[in-house]
């Protein structure tokens, strides 16, 4: 329904998201590095701007996704304002419907960071993130569609969609 199209890069986007749906000093969790995770989304990113605290988003390493059992106790446990899925290396879609359940339950928002497999969820060929509850959804413009350097946030609330434009920019 919404989209934000002003961002130069997928970090912007990221970014635009971040300060959008937290607060300065909030919690936020999202994918360590090392399990494939997107330095937008971590410390030495956009959050140590807005001095975020980041949880690392509970990973099974021989399932190469989230750890669900883990994953809802680490976020009963640390209530993050906003869960960021996806990241640089998805070999497989996260349990979204599971991860959006307890995210409501604790009344977090859940993003998506899409920029590696934007091209897949746009040709159906991957979950899709918005149809199933995230709250944004950014991708690449020049990764999924060969064009120039940019970034997307998509967005089917409205809320949202004007906290992340004004994010975007003020």
């Amino acid at each position: 329904e919404y989209v934000e199209h002003r961002t130069h890069s997928g970090t912007q986007a990221c970014q635009a998201v971040q300060y959008a749906l937290t607060n300065h000093g909030d919690t936020i969790m999202s994918q360590a590095l090392s399990d494939g995770g997107n330095a937008a989304n971590r410390d030495m990113g956009p959050p140590r701007f807005y001095q975020l605290k980041i949880v690392d988003l509970p990973y099974n390493g021989k399932e190469m996704n989230v750890d669900l059992s883990r994953f809802e106790e680490e976020a009963d446990r640390t209530k993050p304002k906003l869960i960021i899925l996806g990241g640089m290396i998805m070999l497989f879609p996260h349990p979204l419907k599971e991860i959006i359940r307890v995210a409501r339950a604790i009344g977090s928002k859940v993003a998506y960071d899409g920029a590696h497999v934007g091209a897949l969820i746009a040709g159906g060929r991957f979950e899709d993130p918005l149809r199933e509850g995230c709250d944004a959804l950014v991708v690449n413009t020049h990764k999924i569609m060969g064009g120039p350097t940019g970034a997307m946030v998509l967005m089917n609330d409205g809320e949202v969609a004007r906290k992340v434009s004004e994010a975007t920019f003020l």
